[in-house]
């Protein structure tokens, strides 16, 4: 029987650029609670299938992010973009020594994601469909419900294919790679790739907003500082959603790094508040957002000015297009001076 009949999915996007590292063996839970940024026995009680986490150096700059599902007692998939695979599989190898753990990397998995309003499954638990898994994530305010599909490719796409030749009512769409990286924006994630490994510690991105930081748990790599940052409140930089419209581009192209101007209130002086970490064309099919850019920027929490009768954000020149503030699932646009002021008075 076709279990994919019965969630009944809008849109599916099968080429999501992410990827499946395996970690088996008696030593896997303690091995990966020794490595990453959360806490990894939360996947031993019924709360929780999966969990983001980081992945950083002993200096606490993170190598990559990672969604780590539970799928047996002592088998854990690791779901990360394409791009870092070799670098965190390499990485993870080196410190393996003498457990037993077993790292690989299966080539014949397929991570897609679809979108469907009756997803009936609670956000970070899983359900498997015949041999693959459906992993609840947040809601898209775009795109609705969604959910990671993981599988065979082989299976997956039979399940798929058999799907559509059984539900005449509701044919999926099927969506680009910027659909899914839209709804990682609006859920606050920005997935690091080969450009900017290393760049960033968690806070930076508000990996510890966005519960992929635990600071209860033992030690891992670069957590340290992690922890000190937290403790003695020396967050200066955080991560905002934003979006501009295509037709106000004009002449300004975006890319990463791409700089952030505010004009003060006394109108005097212009100031770099930040810069482009990220971007992704939202591709809505007639939704109020068609047409426009939407952005992860990193700014400085001292510079940046959010009250009522605030100038607008500016991108790449101080009288560039102007930038529309987006909620974030863990603060909205109203909470962000909350979190400036607590980290300025400490």
């Amino acid at each position: 029987m076709n279990m994919l009949d019965k969630q009944n999915f809008s849109s599916i996007c099968l080429e999501t650029n992410f990827s499946i590292l395996s970690v088996e063996g008696d030593d896997s839970a303690a091995f990966l609670q020794s490595q990453f940024t959360n806490d990894i026995s939360l996947l031993d009680d019924d709360s929780l299938d999966h969990l983001l986490c980081g992945y950083c150096t002993p200096k606490g700059r993170l190598i990559g992010l990672m969604r780590i599902l539970k799928v047996e007692r002592s088998l854990y998939f690791l779901i990360m973009p394409t791009e870092l695979m070799e670098t965190i599989s390499s990485r993870l190898k080196l410190f393996i020594i003498r457990s037993k753990v077993k790292i690989e990397t299966p080539q014949n998995y397929l991570v897609a994601g679809i979108w469907n309003n009756e997803i009936n499954c609670k956000i970070g638990m899983m359900t498997k469909i015949n041999e693959s898994f459906l992993l609840r994530d947040v809601d898209c305010p775009i795109l609705g419900k969604r959910a990671w599909l993981i599988g065979r490719k082989d299976l997956l796409q039979d399940e798929i294919n058999n799907r559509n030749n059984i539900s005449k009512t509701i044919q999926p769409t099927e969506v680009n790679y910027f659909s899914w990286k839209t709804s990682e924006f609006f859920s606050g994630n920005l997935w690091l790739d080969k450009s900017n490994t290393e760049a960033y510690i968690p806070q930076s991105i508000n990996l510890d907003l966005n519960n992929g930081v635990s600071f209860s748990k033992g030690c891992y790599p670069g957590q340290e500082i992690v922890a000190r940052t937290h403790y003695l409140g020396k967050i200066k930089k955080r991560m905002i959603l934003a979006q501009v419209k295509n037709s106000d581009l004009k002449d300004v192209e975006i890319k990463k790094n791409t700089p952030i101007f505010q004009k003060k209130l006394d109108g005097e002086s212009i100031v770099k508040i930040g810069f482009v970490l990220d971007f992704s064309p939202c591709e809505t099919h007639g939704n109020e957002t068609d047409n426009t850019i939407l952005m992860l920027i990193q700014c400085q929490l001292n510079e940046l000015d959010l009250q009522p009768n605030s100038n607008p954000l500016r991108l790449e020149k101080f009288d560039g297009p102007s930038i529309i503030l987006r909620d974030l699932p863990y603060f909205p646009i109203d909470s962000i001076n909350d979190v400036m002021n607590s980290n300025k008075s400490k």
